[in-house]
């Protein structure tokens, strides 16, 4: 095959491809240790027949581990089982008596014309009933940023959470401010975490505002909402803030959310 045909030949394999969509649903699921959970993978857009969809579990590390293949007539291994549609385009995955450390990020994949495609990812979260609420914490920052920078961040860390809780929300002496949230880690005991992250002029640091994160219970909304909070008027945690935001993350964020729970509980 000459250099021309072997592009085009390169052209049109990735085109074609390209076309074949791999989407997974729901995005993020929250259910109670000991029930099942479902993940769906649904592939659109085949021009070949797809026999086989792989499963994919996202470990703490932000490796990937094979976890299970689902194929019509396909067995049951342990606790993952799967199924298949009559067309052979919605495959999904099962897992039974589910625990807390099977939250995770989970993702499918196909294999078509040699090349694996991966859908979007469906994140999992595996919730005791005796973890009870999420908890709050405002990481403040360091005496060397306080005496360096014009503005500082703050950090507010919610451990143990899950989709039945709303987004971070901060808000500076009464002022709603816009933050950056990030998409979290898991623990290796299933615990999920998130972080969002506000900046502040210096001079409102310090001067007498009030300001303090929270999330809202959003099951069922009315008179059951509940809302969680902490404020840095009431402690002042100061948790090395420029290691947070300098080096690379996931190992890192879990080491600041471990020293600063033992920081709190003294």
């Amino acid at each position: 095959m000459g250099f021309t045909a072997f592009w085009i030949f390169t052209y049109i394999l990735l085109a074609t491809v390209s076309t074949l969509d791999v989407i997974q649903y729901p995005d993020e699921q929250t259910q109670s240790a000991g029930s099942t959970a479902q993940l769906n993978c649904s592939v659109e857009n085949v021009h070949n027949k797809i026999n086989v969809v792989y499963w994919y579990r996202q470990g703490e590390d932000g490796s990937w581990n094979f976890l299970y293949q689902v194929y019509k007539g396909g067995n049951t291994e342990g606790r993952y089982s799967g199924g298949v549609n009559e067309q052979e385009t919605a495959f999904y995955l099962q897992i039974e008596n589910t625990k807390r450390n099977d939250s995770a990020v989970y993702y499918c994949a196909v294999k078509q014309d040699n090349i694996f495609l991966f859908g979007n990812g469906s994140t999992l979260i595996i919730t005791d009933d005796v973890a009870g609420s999420p908890s709050l914490l405002i990481l403040t920052p360091t005496q060397q940023e306080t005496n360096s920078d014009d503005t500082i961040t703050l950090l507010c860390l919610v451990t143990d959470t899950s989709s039945q809780w709303s987004p971070i929300q901060w808000n500076i002496s009464g002022e709603t401010m816009e933050s950056l949230e990030d998409a979290g880690v898991f623990d290796k005991a299933g615990s999920f975490s998130i972080g969002s992250q506000v900046s502040i002029p210096l001079q409102t640091w310090n001067s007498p505002a009030t300001f303090f994160c929270q999330v809202r219970s959003i099951h069922n909304g009315g008179p059951e909402e509940k809302i969680l909070s902490d404020t840095g008027l009431v402690q002042k945690h100061h948790c090395m803030m420029e290691l947070y935001f300098r080096l690379p993350g996931l190992v890192v964020y879990l080491i600041i959310i471990t020293a600063c729970t033992v920081l709190s509980e003294k």
